[in-house]
């Protein structure tokens, strides 16, 4: 397929990682989680899934650990959009139910570990949202590819990045407050 052109808008809500520690360029998977899976954090960034992704119909959430994607799936469940958490420790055939309720529209949203992402085929994705920081501008955007690329019906994607990785990298914020980013996927 093609990939899509995006258009970005910045979410009003900001992650501090300034106290995440770094090991090779990266952040440690731990503290970050921590600072990333609070309450406010969380409701924060399902308010801003809400506000950009209500219309949206196949939404992939990012998260930082098993803990993160569970208390974000939860929080999605409790207003009525269906989520299901998908990671590596997901048994395969569970793994892949999950993955057909989510492409016939079953299931609204996958919140995944490291899961759905590289090689993910499933052109029914209109919102991705990036509730895992990265550190390093390299491993920021792999998983734009899972989802922006034309379908059939010509929908449009949107994506969230609470990190605004690749700006920190381009003399931007520099990792302290990480800004989300929206982009928006227009089929030309």
């Amino acid at each position: 397929g093609y990939l899509s052109p995006l258009k970005s808008k910045f979410t009003k809500h900001q992650i501090d990682t300034s106290d995440v520690h770094k090991r090779g360029g990266e952040f440690i998977e731990k503290e970050l989680q921590l600072a990333v899976n609070t309450d406010k954090n969380n409701a924060m960034a399902v308010a801003e899934m809400l506000r950009f992704g209500i219309e949206r119909n196949a939404w992939l959430v990012f998260c930082t650990g098993i803990d993160h994607a569970e208390s974000i799936a939860d929080l999605l469940n409790a207003i009525g959009i269906s989520t299901k958490v998908i990671t590596g420790k997901t048994p395969k055939t569970e793994r892949d139910i999950m993955i057909h309720e989510f492409k016939t529209g079953k299931i609204r949203c996958l919140s995944s570990v490291n899961v759905v992402s590289i090689g993910f085929d499933a052109p029914n994705v209109d919102m991705l949202v990036m509730l895992h920081p990265r550190a390093r501008a390299d491993r920021a955007g792999s998983a734009d590819a899972v989802q922006f690329r034309p379908t059939p019906a010509g929908a449009a994607g949107a994506q969230e990045d609470p990190a605004h990785s690749e700006q920190s990298h381009q003399g931007g914020v520099r990792g302290a407050q990480l800004h989300a980013r929206l982009d928006v996927c227009r089929q030309e």
